[in-house]
């Protein structure tokens, strides 16, 4: 078996007339010429023409190899699916289970943030009577810092979540999941492609280097 990996070239005449004003018959002959080219590359798995060959429009002049494309759209399809899940979610809105778990997180943190502030204030005092080291009492406040910290970020988590997602987000998601339609297209084409056909009747008349090999 013969196999190439090139771009796919030919000129394919479609149709000729002939002119002549001379009484022994003489004259030119005009042709129209398309030149037929694979819009992809690959390795070619048939070739079904040779240079002379009369064709019909619509007749499959050479396949190449679709594997490659074809786990290429398989990736687009993961990723559309993705966009499409991702999307979803964010006009869903948020559960309310998933509500009341980021309340009762703020809860625990807050109990956090407020023992640790107690007890920040409680070393300081100690500190100013000389009965602790600096020491405990900066690691006191750091972990007053470090609760209030949590605190917060756990806030904005359950107001995230009451609110919903922002129309910039989800404007975001929606984007992202026009890409992937694109994308997809794309990869679909590029299969498509693979399969080269005539785009008219007539007899091809050259072939280009890529053709003959191997």
């Amino acid at each position: 078996m013969k196999l190439w990996t090139v771009h796919l070239a030919a000129l394919l005449c479609t149709s000729c007339t002939f002119n002549s004003d001379k009484p022994d018959g003489s004259g030119t002959m005009e042709c129209t010429q398309v030149r037929i080219a694979s819009e992809v590359a690959g390795r070619v798995t048939c070739l079904a023409f040779a240079e002379g060959d009369t064709v019909t429009n619509g007749q499959i002049l050479a396949t190449l190899d679709k594997t490659p494309y074809q786990l290429r759209r398989d990736e687009a399809a993961a990723a559309l699916a993705l966009a499409q899940a991702q999307l979803d979610l964010m006009n869903a809105g948020s559960r309310s289970e998933d509500i009341l778990r980021a309340r009762a997180q703020v809860r625990e943190a807050r109990a956090m943030a407020d023992a640790a502030a107690t007890d920040s204030k409680r070393m300081e005092a100690l500190f100013a009577q000389n009965s602790i080291t600096t020491k405990q009492r900066d690691d006191a406040a750091t972990a007053a810092e470090r609760t209030a910290a949590g605190l917060a970020v756990t806030e904005q988590q359950l107001d995230r979540l009451v609110k919903g997602n922002r129309l910039e987000e989800i404007q975001a998601a929606q984007a992202s999941l026009a890409l992937a339609r694109a994308r997809l297209a794309q990869a679909d084409k590029a299969i498509a492609d693979c399969i080269i056909t005539a785009p008219t009747t007539g007899i091809i008349t050259r072939t280009f280097p890529g053709f003959s090999g191997g």
